[in-house]
């Protein structure tokens, strides 16, 4: 294998990006300002499009020149391998889909080899940063033939400073990308598994000492009639003055100042909220740079055990969202996006929880403008983890345990293992990090009211240390956290950073249970009403118990739309067609790649019989099945059984079988016309005494 192995070092999870910060996109000054239409920035270079592909089924069998290795495919970018005809489709809940043996992932790992060439002609002035804002599950990143870097985390964004490996003129841009790595551990979300380069690559021209991030911080007085706003502002190098402008909702400057950071106090602020979601304008210039920010003036709080937002109790009627399309798979574009909001809007949805990873950094900014409440999770679940068995000095008493069917011992042993990560210190910088992608990206949007560490992830010492970090790194948010619930048995948990009581699927009777005594912290249902088929039925009672008690904050119903992608089901195959083809009736078809569904290939006739098949054919593919074979073969796939054929009498008799009939002839003699007429020809005839039949078949399962 020609790579290095950082993609099995749980201590390593990037190499040459630029630490974590806030997402902007800075414009030159000339450009005309438009943050959601990040495309009209001279200084921002799309790489999207079609890119070259190389498809391995293990990254073992990835050649030691494998960067100079010629192109078969070609695939688009951003996509999923498993939408594009790579790999299969693979959904899971819980169970991980390799073995269970961290840090370690199988050496048939898939990988694919992208490439795509760009002109371009840098400055010898200037900085350059390539984005990456989505790559599942890790990617090896090379420009020019060069190594640059490593990095992971499947929902964050990867910034490589890339200013030393650009040349001018054409570029030859090289990304490994493997489907499972270390931090596939801690991404056992639950959804169908894609890997591919599924976010937005860009390049960004900046300054030399360029605005490496800003922290936007408003508070509001106790009767919200004043404001203070700060910008703190972090350099590359040096701190350098900066020109800050304030615009109101209306599109008047209301301040302006020039130093290296900003402090204003603004009257009587217009304040954001979901329904009326007032956004004031902040631009920061910089050399040739202008960014401008959205900012929103609001105060989320817990009180004597109640959810405020600007003084007022607020519940939420919320859904939790994965990027997911029956097309696209996890590519979501913006107008997707809108879709959805404009839906949520219509049914009085007020609330997002971004399950189980955060979105594409302009989710957010759509938020601010849609008027949403946002709960966006850190890219962590290892749920898997709690249906393996852990070794621990206590294997001799398990085997005991089963035996004596001790299920308190047993369900202990399976909330321990739960834990596993949560406690690992080998994975305490890892969940730390994806808090760290987390919050640094969307510091300073005002839709984002709560941080969540992660979703079913177990609890222990590491998810501790990155709720009290993101108290220190942002104490006007709230932090919120499920898995608490589960104690491990050599651990006590610490609650005082979290600022919920979160549980998924609890019934009403358990809410009115919890507020039996006094309670200090909301009550909220990150998950409830599993929405999955037919369901739904109790909604009015869960919203009347959420309207009995004031400290329960409502919810977030599992979830906003299913998940299921786009399959045909049928067949693709390359020889005669598109209609049924024979040894003596072929001519009028054309040999080529054809797309049909099992349906599509039944042919009716007057009386029941056996028919369409497809005659030299070189390749074939159904859903779970791939067939090739060095010389042509016949096939035929029906939704009938050959006995229902023969014995039913009429076509509209016919009853479909539960599954698809494939059948697969080495050779098929010609039709001819004996109904009424002379025999067949002999060449039209199978006379093989002996048959050596070489066929590959490739089962999808």
């Amino acid at each position: 294998m020609p790579l290095p192995n950082y993609h099995q070092d749980p201590t390593l999870f990037h190499i040459n990006t630029t630490p974590h910060h806030a997402y902007f996109i800075p414009f030159a000054t000339q450009d005309k300002l438009a943050p959601l239409e990040r495309e009209q920035s001279s200084l921002f270079t799309l790489l999207n499009g079609e890119w070259q592909f190389n498809y391995f089924t293990s990254v073992m069998d990835l050649p030691e020149d494998f960067l100079s290795q010629p192109f078969e495919h070609r695939i688009p970018v951003p996509s999923n391998w498993q939408t594009q005809g790579f790999d299969q489709h693979q959904y899971t809940n819980i169970n991980y889909l390799f073995p269970f043996e961290p840090p370690y992932v199988p050496h048939d790992n898939p990988c694919g080899v992208y490439q795509r060439t760009f002109h371009y002609e840098p400055k010898s002035t200037k900085r350059y940063l390539l984005n990456f804002e989505g790559v599942d599950a890790c990617l090896y990143l090379y420009l020019n033939q060069q190594f640059v870097g490593y990095g992971q985390v499947s929902h964050c964004t990867n910034e490589f400073d890339v200013t030393d490996f650009l040349i001018s003129g054409e570029n030859q841009l090289n990304v490994v990308v493997l489907k499972w790595c270390d931090g596939s551990y801690l991404e056992d979300q639950d959804k169908f598994r894609m890997s591919r380069i599924f976010r937005d690559v860009y390049l960004l021209e900046r300054e030399p000492n360029y605005l490496q991030d800003f922290f936007i911080k408003t508070s509001l007085s106790e009767a919200l009639d004043q404001a203070d706003l700060s910008v703190e502002c972090t350099f590359l190098q040096s701190p350098q003055q900066l020109t800050f402008q304030l615009f109101d909702p209306q599109h008047r400057l209301i301040a302006e100042q020039t130093s290296d950071h900003f402090k204003v106090k603004i009257d009587k602020p217009q304040l954001w909220n979901a329904e009326q979601p007032q956004l004031y304008t902040l631009h920061l210039a910089y050399g040739n740079e202008v960014i401008e920010q959205a900012v929103g003036f609001r105060r989320i709080e817990v009180k004597d055990g109640v959810l405020l937002l600007n003084n007022h109790p607020i519940k939420f009627r919320g859904v939790n969202r994965h990027d997911s399309d029956p097309l696209t798979g996890y590519v979501i574009s913006r107008e997707q996006a809108e879709q959805d909001f404009r839906l949520m809007k219509q049914h009085n949805i007020n609330a997002i929880r971004t399950a189980h990873y955060p979105n594409a950094p302009w989710f957010s900014e759509l938020c601010d403008c849609y008027g949403f409440y946002l709960i966006s999770e850190s890219d962590i679940e290892s749920h898997g983890a709690s249906m393996q068995y852990v070794p621990t000095p206590e294997h001799s008493i398990l085997l005991n345990v089963a035996k004596q069917d001790d299920n308190q011992r047993i369900q202990q042993q399976t909330i321990d293992n739960f834990c596993y990560f949560a406690r690992h210190p080998d994975y305490k910088q890892a969940i730390l990090d994806r808090t760290y992608a987390n919050v640094e990206r969307d510091k300073n949007r005002p839709s984002v009211l709560i941080w969540s560490l992660g979703n079913e992830a177990g609890y222990g010492e590491n998810f501790e240390a990155s709720a009290k970090w993101i108290k220190q790194r942002d104490p006007s948010r709230l932090v919120h956290y499920e898995s608490t619930i589960y104690q491990h048995s050599e651990h006590r948990n610490d609650l005082t950073p979290l600022d919920f009581h979160s549980e998924m699927y609890a019934s009403t009777e358990d809410m009115d249970r919890y507020f039996e005594q006094p309670q200090t912290k909301p009550f909220l249902l990150c998950e409830y009403s599993h929405a999955m088929g037919n369901s739904n039925g109790d909604l009015e009672d869960y919203f009347q118990t959420f309207e009995k008690y004031a400290g329960a904050c409502g919810g977030f119903i599992w979830e906003w739309c299913d998940h299921a992608p786009y399959l045909p089901d049928g067949s693709g195959h390359f020889g005669y067609g598109e209609s049924e083809s024979y040894i003596d009736k072929h001519h009028a078809s054309r040999l080529g790649l054809y797309q049909t569904t099992a349906e599509q290939n039944h042919q009716d006739y007057v009386k029941p019989q056996e028919n369409g098949s497809h005659y030299g054919c070189e390749y074939l593919h159904t859903q779970d099945l791939e067939i090739t074979a060095p010389q042509p073969f016949s096939f035929n796939f029906s939704p009938y059984t050959q006995e229902e054929l023969t014995l039913k009498k009429h076509h509209y008799e016919l009853e479909k079988s539960p599954y698809h009939i494939l059948c697969v002839d080495y050779k098929m003699s010609g039709i001819g016309s004996n109904s009424c007429g002379p025999n067949l020809k002999e060449g039209y005839r199978i006379n093989d005494k002996e048959i050596s039949w070489i066929i590959q078949l490739y089962m999808n399962t």
